[in-house]
């Protein structure tokens, strides 16, 4: 997975943490990467899911004291997390004219992902484990395709490929990676 953990820096040379400052990070090491997870969902590239993931952690970190332990840190995390996406993708409209999802939709993602969070997380995590098994040139199309947004035609002319022939790789990467997962859900390694 493309982000990095929360990395906190103080004047002091490390943090320490007492009591209910530690079961909290604990909990948000725990939700880690279903919130990632949960944020890829929602974006068209793994840099703005690493940049969104920063944001959220950031203000996770800054509203602390407002979540209640003992209550849904998985809720409330992804509550902060899809603000953190919206207010991405307004600012990415805003700055490039780009389409973005209605704040009607987002909230429709989020109750979907809540209800299926389970299934979903863990076939998102190996779902990532088998993209990166692939070849670096599989990895680097399916990148331009579905992290970069290009369509087929734009692709076709940036590799000097036919169109036919990357519509036969990705054919041909989507079987593999659904096989990796099959044989991960079955404890089969890939």
């Amino acid at each position: 997975m493309g982000y990095s953990p929360l990395v906190m820096t103080t004047d002091k040379p490390s943090i320490e943490f007492e009591g209910d400052d530690e079961a909290f990070f604990k909990l948000y090491e725990d939700h880690q990467k279903r919130l990632y997870s949960f944020i890829r969902s929602m974006v068209f590239s793994s840099h703005d899911a690493d940049e969104i993931m920063q944001e959220t952690s950031i203000v996770i970190w800054k509203k602390m004291e407002d979540f209640e332990l003992g209550s849904n840190f998985m809720a409330w995390s992804f509550r902060i997390a899809r603000y953190q996406v919206m207010n991405f993708q307004k600012k990415v409209v805003h700055q490039k004219k780009k389409v973005a999802f209605s704040d009607d939709l987002m909230e429709e993602l989020e109750d979907t992902r809540l209800s299926i969070e389970p299934d979903f997380g863990s076939k998102w995590d190996k779902l990532e484990d088998c993209r990166k098994n692939l070849n670096e040139k599989d990895q680097h199309l399916i990148e331009q395709i579905y992290g970069l947004g290009l369509d087929v035609e734009e692709l076709s002319q940036k590799l000097n490929r036919k169109a036919t022939s990357i519509y036969r790789s990705l054919r041909r990467i989507r079987a593999l990676l659904e096989e990796c997962v099959s044989k991960q859900e079955l404890g089969k390694p890939s």
